[in-house]
């Protein structure tokens, strides 16, 4: 599956996302929006730990316009749960496009689909697992269940709009958008203790 991917795409699937990684929170969300852009800017970091390499962007993006409901709400729950910027956002798929119906050159719909539940989702967990933030929510309810992520984490499938899991340090939500009552003010509060309670333990731990 790697070996059919280009040098851009194969750079794009090991790019683990933006802010600093030892962040004690991180945001995980489907995939980039909007169209490719340089593969591999001078200003982005190698990170390498346990044998594993990756490459990240170590400033949290800043809106040149309008801002993303993404970046926004993210910001908007790491401070109310007291962690600042502390916080990094990351996806589960790694090719950005325009919106969820655009089509990606070079590969097939299918392929694409297995691609993120074969490899970049374990990837990701990898990583999870050696940085150890003290919380991580995924977001886009759609894509977390497309993808198996709480499958490939061992965790139970529920329905619940929001589902926590506070002992792995793990929620799971809808897209971080206010439009159309996609992610409620309810959504919102439980995710805030989540975090506020995960964020405590951490600090409390020697």
């Amino acid at each position: 599956m790697r070996e059919a991917l280009t040098p851009e795409q194969a750079y794009r699937l090991q790019f683990l996302g933006y802010g600093d990684p030892a962040s004690p929170v991180w945001f995980i969300g489907i995939e980039e929006g909007g169209a490719w852009r340089e593969a591999q800017p001078e200003t982005h970091r190698a990170l390498h730990l346990d044998g594993r390499r990756a490459t990240y962007d170590p400033s949290l993006p800043v809106a040149d316009g309008r801002e993303s409901s993404v970046w926004r709400i993210s910001r908007q729950l790491a401070q109310a749960a007291g962690a600042g910027t502390g916080y990094f956002l990351a996806n589960m798929a790694p090719f950005p496009r325009p919106s969820l119906a655009s089509r990606l050159d070079g590969i097939d719909a299918g392929d694409y689909v297995r691609l993120v539940r074969e490899v970049r989702v374990p990837w990701l967990i990898g990583w999870l697992r050696a940085l150890r933030p003290a919380a991580v929510v995924f977001h886009g309810k759609a894509a977390w269940r497309g993808y198996r992520v709480r499958e490939s984490l061992g965790l139970p499938v529920g329905d619940a709009r929001v589902q926590v899991h506070p002992d792995q340090g793990l929620a799971f939500a809808p897209f971080f958008s206010r439009r159309l009552g996609i992610l409620t003010a309810a959504d919102i509060e439980a995710l805030t203790g989540f975090l506020t309670a995960a964020i405590a333990t951490r600090r409390k731990t020697p």
